[in-house]
């Protein structure tokens, strides 16, 4: 019997544990949706949210121009004379050409291109000042960010 008592009181302090972990949890879980929701209202929150989904955006449209770029040195043999030589056939969207934090017409080219001579993976070949920190894309498909002193 005394075993029994030391058993049942074993599982009581276990029960009580646990309790305390999921009010812990819970409390948490609450104190971090406060902070959330405090965060998805204020206006400064929103506009680096939105920089962030520009700069993401921008990267992905460097991306897919330095792979139309490499199609077109594929299929005629030379790198293109400007970026517009890209469309329609190596560029599947025209938008891929403007970055989403160029204020301009979206028509417009936003990307710098640098026509490269001869094959060498650390010249860049697109530059893009839209952002507080310009990107680099590099001939072998790395982008860069400068960070500016």
């Amino acid at each position: 019997m005394p075993y029994q008592r030391y058993r049942g009181s074993h599982w009581r302090l276990i029960n009580f544990g646990c309790a305390v972990a999921a009010v812990i949890i819970v409390f948490t879980a609450f104190l971090y949706t406060m902070i959330l929701l405090k965060m998805a209202g204020d206006k400064r929150f929103q506009r680096k949210m939105e920089q962030a989904v520009k700069l993401q955006q921008c990267k992905i449209n460097m991306k897919e121009l330095g792979k139309a770029i490499e199609r077109y040195k594929e299929a005629t043999g030379e790198y293109p004379e400007k970026l517009a030589d890209l469309l329609p056939l190596y560029l599947k969207k025209p938008d891929f050409l403007h970055c989403p934090n160029d204020p301009s017409s979206i028509q417009e080219i936003s990307y710098q291109y640098i026509k490269p001579t001869h094959y060498d993976p650390h010249f860049v070949i697109l530059i893009c000042e839209h952002h507080p920190n310009p990107l680099n894309l590099h001939m072998d498909g790395h982008l860069e960010v400068v960070y500016r002193k």
